[in-house]
């Protein structure tokens, strides 16, 4: 699991050493221009959590979708106490679609949106299960925004960290 010390923005993990403070990372830093308010992820995409992943997305293993989303919302958890209003999974292709017979995102979102108790706030929260270099999100993001959105954050089951 993805725990603090991390960047008070986009999430990426930081060393030991900021432990106890909030701080931006030197991308944050010197991006003040990311469509998101904050980006979570709950999972390292590792050895241990990429088959979990791969199985749900690829092999049918819909089951998954409720373990997932639960370590969403611990990931998430200061996003949906900051308030969220609207629960958007990230769109696939259609070829992709039709090949894979679901959305996995979508499925996400739909677990997640059980989970909260009172969704409130003007957000939009953007739902991926791997953010990987972030582009994705981030276009999809700018979309939201430029359509009315107050704001839009970003959450992932799990996320590449390099």
């Amino acid at each position: 699991f993805i725990a603090k010390p991390y960047c008070s923005r986009c999430g990426n993990p930081l060393p030991a050493q900021a432990r106890g403070r909030e701080m931006l990372c030197g991308h944050c830093l010197a991006d003040s221009r990311s469509p998101f308010r904050l980006s979570r992820s709950a999972v390292y995409y590792d050895e241990y959590s990429k088959p979990l992943i791969l199985n749900f997305k690829f092999r049918d293993h819909t089951e998954n979708a409720s373990l997932l989303a639960r370590w969403m919302w611990l990931g998430g958890k200061d996003i949906f106490a900051a308030g969220v209003d609207v629960i958007v999974p990230i769109p696939l292709h259609y070829t992709r679609l039709i090949k894979r017979r679901y959305n996995q995102s979508a499925l996400l979102a739909g677990e997640l949106g059980r989970l909260p108790a009172v969704l409130k706030g003007r957000r939009v929260l953007l739902l991926d299960d791997v953010m990987t270099t972030g582009s994705t999100l981030r276009e999809c993001a700018k979309a939201i925004l430029k359509a009315g959105a107050v704001s839009v954050d970003a959450l992932t089951v799990a996320r590449v960290i390099k």
